[in-house]
């Protein structure tokens, strides 16, 4: 009784913070999580809520629940194989079940039975020889079934009742022979999903998007442009959000880029046009929708953005201190946004929460054309 009563209220407590924040007329609140509440980590990697509205970390040192006053840590126990596999953790997701599934850094995968409270395992097997490269993604298709991304060697399929997993080449010489053989390993990488209506899988990889058929094994690439000799590559996909007969792709250098599935054409926006340093500029890290006009998006180099669809402009929150005051400047990894609509940032491996009051924005500056 008292352990419901508990998390009851716990919950509770996540459901009045935006309310609070409201009610107080602020216009951008700030939190950041560290040891002074409880959440003692090195590194953070992925942010997930769940359908209880739990928030899981995925960290350095653990899986980490959050249920809104305290955070419960989930540890490698030596000798107890219902344990999670291995502490360094790269990526999160749920299942129609229920259950959190966590990409290791390396050795395969976890998963946590939340009826059980136990996890079962699914480690890379020796004959795989890749037990030392980190799944950076797990995506569950319409038919419930598991499929990873892994480093180097494009997605694999995990039969969850014999543990076996099966991998699938993305990026080949076919397909990429502008890539040496020592590339091809760090763009033969799926780090993104999308199933649309047909059952193709949409992945985005750092040699663009790519799609994939489940039934045949067949990939074939759609990228942004054709791959000149020489010169920088503005065609690395990392973020993906799906819309309709529309992609919005983020990458490396490769700033935020729309890609309409049924003519095939793409639209690139830069808020660096001709920077020095190509492939240190224009990160797109991850694209969330924030209204029917825009788009959040969290840079390596900018930080937190708003990009205006209609007037296709980007608007970076810590260079605007007047609306945005006491925003961090640097680089945003992982984004969530909550039922509540409180902002979960990843920044630099910190965990802060950004409450911000609605307004209407004027779009200036920073053209993307």
């Amino acid at each position: 009784m008292y352990r419901t009563l508990y998390r009851l209220l716990c919950r509770l407590a996540l459901l009045i913070w935006p309310v609070a924040g409201i009610a107080q007329g602020q216009l951008l609140s700030i939190e950041y999580f560290g040891e002074d509440k409880g959440l003692n980590i090195t590194g953070l990697n992925d942010i997930l809520q769940d359908r209880e509205g739990f928030l899981w970390l995925a960290t350095r040192e653990g899986l980490v629940r959050f249920d809104g006053h305290s955070f419960r840590y989930f540890r490698k126990e030596q000798g107890d194989s219902t344990s999670i596999y291995s502490n360094h953790l790269y990526c999160l997701s749920e299942d129609a079940e229920g259950n959190i599934w966590a990409g290791l850094a390396r050795g395969g995968v976890s998963c946590y039975n939340r009826r059980t409270g136990r996890f079962r395992n699914y480690p890379f097997t020796e004959k795989l020889e890749i037990k030392t490269v980190p799944v950076v993604r797990i995506f569950f298709d319409r038919d419930g079934e598991t499929w990873v991304g892994l480093t180097g060697y494009g997605l694999m399929h995990l039969d969850r009742t014999s543990g076996e997993f099966k991998t699938y080449e993305l990026v080949t010489t076919r397909s990429a022979p502008h890539l040496t053989r020592e590339e091809l390993f760090y763009y033969n990488t799926a780090q993104n999903f999308w199933q649309d209506e047909t059952g193709l899988f949409w992945c985005a990889t750092s040699d663009d998007l790519y799609t994939f058929d489940p039934q045949t094994g067949e990939t074939r690439s759609h990228r942004f442009h054709k791959i000149a000799p020489t010169g920088f590559w503005q065609n690395q996909a990392y973020a993906l959000l799906p819309e309709g007969d529309s992609l919005w792709v983020g990458g490396w250098g490769s700033g935020l880029r729309h890609y309409h599935r049924k003519t095939g054409n793409w639209k690139q926006y830069l808020w660096e046009k001709d920077p020095p340093a190509p492939d240190a500029v224009n990160v797109v890290n991850k694209i969330i929708r924030k209204s029917a006009t825009e788009l959040w998006i969290t840079s390596a180099d900018r930080g937190l953005g708003i990009f205006n669809t209609q007037t296709e402009t980007f608007r970076f929150l810590h260079e605007h201190p007047q609306d945005f005051p006491g925003f961090p400047e640097g680089n945003m990894d992982d984004l969530l946004v909550d039922r509540q609509g409180n902002l979960w940032l990843d920044q630099g491996g910190q965990l802060l929460r950004m409450q911000l009051k609605d307004r209407q924005f004027q779009f200036i500056s920073v053209r993307s054309d």
